[in-house]
């Protein structure tokens, strides 16, 4: 308090935090931390895929059951250290909330609807993981299909994005917005974020639609960003998709881009491949190589 009166008294400056913007550029040992930590989570994930594809049709499995397991499966590697944030594990119309974390008690079961998805992480020497996965568990209607092939298309096009360096978030937001708009459709929450280097998983800059400090940052090379677009049909269900990406410098000069370095599947049956062009489709099949390499 004596602080801030002295402040209050004597005048101030303000300006941008640069310990802040020091540490959103990621320099070179801890973009390589993050490639091996998303390799490692991504091995857990996909086991946790699996088991789901073959316990939810034969057993009872709760939203909350479902993170035990993943949780249990990260804690099978060494290196592996805690949770990097609160695990989402939504079925059905907990799907719509966009933040929505079971509780042990009330939380609904995964074999009463056909549309899982779960947003997780973990922390690992040097880096911090944030991904999502939308999963079909049953048989999906075309209304699912539908939302999450939109979503694809966003994430695919801003993952795709070419632009003049320097730009601000706020400027790569509607890039993956454009196919759900097309649609009439949308979602209530920022594209992107910055994620900590074995620190908390969001931080500046945003790639989000209302103007902030965050989101008027310069996007600068070394950056990792996530790139997570959905759709929420309100008390029914929701998609999303959501990796990291390292922005890069581009083959023209002057120009960024983005490098994703998640490594998670993306569920084909939830794909209206006739709404994907040649372009997207052929991101999609080099990206699930890099996944499967």
């Amino acid at each position: 308090a004596a602080l801030a009166a002295m402040i209050e008294a004597n005048g101030s400056l303000r300006g941008d935090d640069t310990v802040a913007l020091s540490r959103w550029r990621k320099h070179t040992a801890e973009i390589e931390a993050a490639r091996r930590a998303h390799i490692i989570d991504a091995a857990a994930v996909v086991r946790f895929m699996a088991w789901l594809a073959q316990t939810v049709p034969a057993q009872s499995v709760t939203e909350f059951e479902a993170a035990e397991q993943l949780e249990a499966l990260r804690r099978e590697h060494p290196q592996y250290k805690g949770p990097s944030m609160p695990l989402m594990s939504a079925s059905g119309p907990s799907g719509a909330q966009p933040h929505y974390v079971p509780r042990r008690e009330g939380c609904r079961r995964l074999n009463d609807h056909p549309i899982y998805w779960m947003d997780s992480g973990g922390q690992y020497p040097g880096a911090s993981t944030d991904n999502t996965l939308t999963q079909v568990l049953g048989r999906p209607e075309p209304k699912h299909v539908l939302a999450h092939t939109l979503a694809l298309k966003g994430y695919v096009a801003l993952a795709t994005a070419r632009f003049p360096a320097g730009i601000q978030g706020l400027r790569l937001d509607s890039i993956a917005r454009q196919a759900l708009w097309q649609e009439g459709m949308d979602y209530d929450h920022g594209t992107g974020h910055g994620v900590g280097a074995f620190l908390n998983i969001h931080e500046g800059p945003y790639i989000a639609p209302k103007a902030g400090v965050d989101s008027t940052t310069p996007i600068e090379l070394g950056m990792l960003i996530t790139n997570e677009p959905g759709y929420y049909a309100a008390n029914d269900f929701g998609v999303r998709i959501e990796s990291h990406m390292v922005v890069v410098a581009a083959p023209q000069a002057g120009f960024g881009g983005f490098d994703t370095i998640s490594r998670l599947p993306i569920d084909p049956k939830l794909i209206d491949w006739s709404r994907l062009d040649v372009r997207e489709r052929g991101w999609l099949a080099d990206y699930h190589r890099t996944v499967l390499a």
